[in-house]
C-alpha cells in the first residue's frame, strides 16, 4: 500500500493469499523484514505498507490468510496444527508508517500474526473482527510494536495464540529509539487458548498504556505481562503506566506478571481495577533476585 491508498473491501468480498509461496514478496524485500527461522516463518505477506503514510484498510469484506494451505491435521485431538514446511509471515504488515486506519472489516485464517504494526504512529484500528481457528501455531490478532500513538477499539478477536499484544522491538527499525507508547484499547471481546492480553518482549519500553471496558473468555492467561517472554532479550522490556479497568474474565489464570529470565527491565506503576475474573489457577505477581516488580495495585477485583 503507498501513500494515501486506502484498500476498500466490498460487502462479499474475499482476499485470499496465495498457496504458492513463490508468489510472495522475498525475505530481504525491505531492511525491516524479519524471518522466524525457529517457527519456520518466512518474511512473506500477504499485505505490506512501507514507510507510507495515511493508509487504510476497510469495508465489510474478507482478508483471508489461507492458512489451511500451509498446515496439515492437529498433532494430536485439540493440539495444534502440524507444519509440514514453511509458512508465511504476519498477513497484514504495516512498518514505519503514519497514520494507518483499519476499520469495520474481517481477518481470518492467517497462517501466523494477523494484523502486524511495527514502529508505525497515529493508528486506529475499530470495529475489526479475527478469526483464527484455536489450533494455528502462533496464530495472534493484533501486534503492536514499538509503535506511538495507536488507538484499538469495538473489536471481536478469536485468536490462536496472543489476541492483542503490546510489544518493545525497535531494533529491526530504521529509528530504533522509538518506544510502544500512548496505547488505548477499548471495547473489544477477546477469547484464545494463549493470553487474552500480552505485554512484554523486546529490550525497548512500553508505556502510557490503557485497557479498559474489555471481555475475555474461553483463554488460558487473561492479562499477561513479561519483559523477557521468551528468554532470548538482553534485558527484557521495561513495562510502566499501563491500566487495566472493568474487565469480565473467564480465563485458567487470571493474572500473570513476570520479569521472565533473564530480565533486568522494570515492571512497574501498572493498576487493574474493575475487575470480575473466573480461574482454575491462583494469578501469579513475581520477580526474579534484583529485577522485582513494583508499585502494583489491584482495586476492586473479584477472583
Amino acid at each position: 500500500l503507498k501513500d494515501r491508498v486506502t484498500l476498500h473491501l466490498g460487502d462479499g468480498a474475499v482476499l485470499r493469499g496465495s498457496a504458492d509461496l513463490a508468489d510472495y514478496n522475498r525475505d530481504d524485500a525491505y531492511p525491516q523484514n524479519q524471518v522466524f527461522v525457529s517457527e519456520r516463518v518466512t518474511g512473506a505477506h500477504l499485505i505490506v505498507a512501507l514507510e507510507a503514510e495515511d493508509v487504510a484498510i476497510d469495508g465489510p469484506g474478507v482478508i483471508d490468510g489461507n492458512s489451511a494451505a500451509f498446515y496439515g491435521p492437529p498433532d494430536r485431538p485439540g493440539g495444534k496444527f502440524t507444519l509440514p514446511g514453511k509458512r508465511p509471515g504476519q498477513m497484514i504488515c504495516f512498518v514505519e508508517c503514519r497514520r494507518v486506519r483499519v476499520a469495520d472489516t474481517r481477518l481470518e485464517n492467517a497462517p501466523y500474526w494477523t494484523l502486524f504494526l511495527h514502529g508505525c504512529e497515529t493508528v486506529t484500528v475499530r470495529g475489526v473482527r479475527i478469526a483464527n481457528p484455536f489450533a494455528t501455531l502462533n496464530g495472534d490478532g493484533i501486534d503492536v510494536d514499538t509503535c506511538r500513538d495507536v488507538a484499538i477499539s469495538d473489536c471481536i478477536i478469536r485468536s490462536g495464540d496472543d489476541s492483542i499484544t503490546l510489544r518493545a522491538n525497535p531494533a529491526p527499525l530504521k529509528s530504533r529509539g522509538r518506544v510502544c507508547e500512548n496505547i488505548t484499547v477499548a471495547n473489544c471481546v477477546l477469547s484464545t487458548p494463549c493470553n487474552a492480553i500480552r505485554v512484554g518482549v523486546g529490550d525497548g519500553a512500553i508505556r502510557h498504556a490503557v485497557f479498559s471496558n474489555c471481555v475475555i473468555s474461553d483463554t488460558r492467561n487473561g492479562i499477561c505481562l513479561i519483559g523477557n517472554y521468551s528468554g532470548m532479550s538482553h534485558k527484557g522490556a521495561d513495562i510502566e503506566d499501563v491500566r487495566f479497568s472493568n474487565f469480565s474474565m473467564k480465563t485458567v489464570m487470571p493474572f500473570f506478571l513476570f520479569p521472565g529470565t533473564p530480565a533486568s527491565a522494570r515492571i512497574r506503576d501498572i493498576a487493574f481495577s474493575g475487575i470480575r475474573a473466573t480461574g482454575s489457577k491462583a494469578s501469579v505477581v513475581r520477580g526474579i533476585p534484583g529485577c522485582r516488580v513494583s508499585d502494583i495495585r489491584f482495586t476492586d477485583i473479584d477472583l
